[in-house]
């Protein structure tokens, strides 16, 4: 079962996310796909959806995995901004 039920693009390669706990977020993924030349094309990139892993993937297969997102949300700023949750 996903961890992650919702999510989002958001302009700058930002991410809205909302997990089974309640929390929503805001997550910058510009480190994760700095190397991932075909996820700063906007159209491709607001093509996120969440996978049965849990993992944020994209249609051309790119992802981040949800243990990431975990940690990105522990890391807080600048990775994550939490809007509602712990």
């Amino acid at each position: 079962m996903a961890w992650l039920t919702c999510v989002r693009a958001l302009p700058g390669l930002r991410l809205y996310i909302e997990t089974q706990d309640g929390q929503t977020a805001e997550l910058d993924v510009h480190a994760f796909i700095a190397g991932l030349d075909e996820l700063r094309d906007p159209t491709l990139f607001a093509r996120v959806s969440i996978s049965e892993l849990g993992e944020l993937i994209w249609p051309n297969r790119d992802s981040i995995g949800p243990d990431t997102v975990r940690e990105m949300l522990a890391a807080g700023e600048p990775y994550a901004v939490t809007l509602r949750g712990s």
